[in-house]
């Protein structure tokens, strides 16, 4: 899975397998949430995390006030020890990231195959340097905004 943006990190609690989880879900809001009064969008405001919580998991991302196709979605499994528990997190792309991170990357390579076909070497290496330009720039994306989740992770049990 080296092709394609991807990064893990292991969390030791000495807190219970519920009490982790409860943190996590008080700092997520719930998807096509509503906003009835002035009171609840002053809690929904406090919340750091959009996304479902579950008994042993979630799978949540960074709330964002505006888009961003580089955002990594948090895929998080809780498991209880003698002492506390384990958090399990994998940073992983949304669906239509990989999508679009895909399609421009497939017809950057038709477009350089193209044009060696055509014997002009020079916008077929143009081609593969935008490329490794696209897929160093997402992957850097990726990486820095999974450091900003991780970051916020660490705030709601600090």
């Amino acid at each position: 899975m080296w092709i394609l943006p991807y990064s893990t990190k292991t969390f030791v609690f000495e807190m219970s397998q519920m009490d982790v989880i409860h943190r996590i879900d008080q700092a997520t809001l719930p998807f096509k949430e509503e906003i009835i009064d002035q009171s609840n969008e002053d809690k929904i405001q406090k919340k750091v995390f959009n996304g479902r919580v579950r008994k042993n998991g979630f799978r949540i991302s960074q709330k964002l006030l505006q888009p961003n196709n580089s955002i990594p979605l948090m895929v998080g499994k809780v498991e209880k020890t003698s002492r506390g528990c384990l958090l399990f997190v994998k940073f992983v792309p949304f669906f239509s990231s990989l999508f679009v991170f895909s399609l421009v990357s497939l017809l950057l390579i038709l477009t350089g195959a193209f044009f060696f076909y055509i014997n002009k070497p020079v916008y077929g290496f143009s081609c593969l340097g935008i490329i490794l330009l696209h897929v160093f720039s997402s992957f850097y994306q990726f990486n820095r905004l999974a450091k900003e989740s991780t970051a916020l992770l660490n705030q709601i049990f600090n």
